[in-house]
């Protein structure tokens, strides 16, 4: 009967250490899309203006604004 229970509080560990590890991980994978977002938002603005006349954030390029087509 000693061995059950240190078998089983072994494989309780065991199970303990492998959510802490797949905790670790999400969180992991949550700040890589976290940062990938920030970069993607950080290029977007740096590619784009704002229109003057609605303040929509429309393509450095554009010579027309794609929401109230004024002039850029």
């Amino acid at each position: 009967m000693g061995y059950t229970i240190a078998s089983a509080s072994t494989s309780d560990g065991f199970l303990i250490l492998i959510a802490i590890l797949a905790l670790i991980a999400w969180l992991f994978s949550l700040y890589s899309v976290y940062v990938d977002a920030q970069r993607f938002n950080e290029k977007a603005q740096r590619e784009s203006k704002k229109c003057p006349h609605c303040a929509e954030f429309v393509k450095a390029e554009a010579n027309t604004c794609r929401y109230c087509h004024q002039s850029v």
